[in-house]
């Protein structure tokens, strides 16, 4: 057969069992096998340490962990917001700041004032012309629950009430005090008035005996009887009588009948010796130095 008639061209041999010829050789590079099942192992281990180490770097809270975070703030944050409100309520009157009214139920009403948010200068202006009048009536009732509330603006009144009461009863023994030193409300009326006007007194000793007397007791009786002293000292005026001061002659020294007299000079210097020693003289020091010059004014 000619060479140019084999219908299987002229690159193919002819097997001689009828069999197909092997495929031509290729240029392409063999196929990847793919990893090995050890390779596989490997590398899945490897995936997994990396995912563990990035769980561990990534603190990023989940949306569901931001929610209960979130309401344990709101919960810490309104427990706090009530113990300091508790706190608040029972603070102890800063005195000062708001001074005290030497009663118990005074300075109970400026603690809860001063609780409420209060500034002393509008206290001030809730309570004192009321308090100063002593007629509870002239409280504002509606402003003062305006700025502290009903229920508080109620122990504010009952706090007020009771200082008055108490207040309107140590105020009237006190001035039966000091009318008896001076032997009597005229009298007294007489020393008061000159002692404001044309006494000499300075103010800053005035302010003294004024506190002396709002003191009550010792000390309000002792006032009393050095500014009757002074009264008395004064030339200009008539020398009080004090007919309900009854003498006493208990350790007295002196030989004169009945206990000793003194001088109007005599006995405002023994008074403000008293004074002058830091102490109050007690009530029957007062009286013997009274009566003494009930007996000079009668020599």
């Amino acid at each position: 057969m000619p060479k140019e008639d084999n219908p299987l061209g002229n690159n193919t041999a002819v097997d001689l069992k009828g069999n197909p010829p092997p495929p031509p050789p290729s240029n392409d590079p063999p196929a990847d096998p793919g990893p090995s099942a050890e390779e596989k192992a490997a590398l899945a281990a490897a995936e997994k340490l990396v995912a563990e180490n990035k769980a561990k770097l990534d603190t990023s809270p989940t949306a569901e962990e931001q929610k209960v975070a979130a309401e344990k703030l709101a919960q810490e944050e309104a427990a706090q917001a009530e113990a300091d409100a508790k706190d608040k309520e029972t603070s102890p009157l800063d005195v000062e700041k708001w001074g005290t009214t030497g009663h118990e139920g005074g300075d109970a009403v400026l603690g809860l004032l001063q609780n409420a948010g209060l500034e002393p200068a509008e206290a001030k202006e809730l309570l004192f012309d009321a308090m100063q009048a002593g007629d509870l009536k002239k409280v504002d009732m509606a402003k003062l629950i305006e700025k502290v509330g009903a229920d508080k603006a109620k122990l504010v009144m009952i706090g007020a009430e009771s200082f008055l009461k108490d207040k309107t009863t140590r105020n009237a023994g006190i001035v039966a005090d000091i009318q008896k030193v001076a032997g009597g409300e005229e009298n007294w009326k007489k020393v008061a008035e000159w002692a404001k006007t044309d006494s000499g007194i300075s103010d800053d000793q005035l302010a003294e005996y004024i506190g002396m007397i709002d003191n009550g007791g010792a000390q309000a009786r002792f006032a009393a009887s050095e500014l009757v002293a002074a009264y008395n000292g004064n030339d200009k005026n008539t020398t009080l009588e004090a007919p309900g001061v009854p003498p006493v002659i208990e350790g007295d020294s002196s030989n004169t009948p009945g206990g000793r007299s003194l001088t109007r000079n005599e006995y405002a210097a023994e008074v403000s010796a008293l004074h002058a020693q830091g102490r109050v003289p007690t009530q029957s020091e007062l009286d013997e130095l009274s009566a003494a010059r009930r007996r000079g004014r009668g020599a």
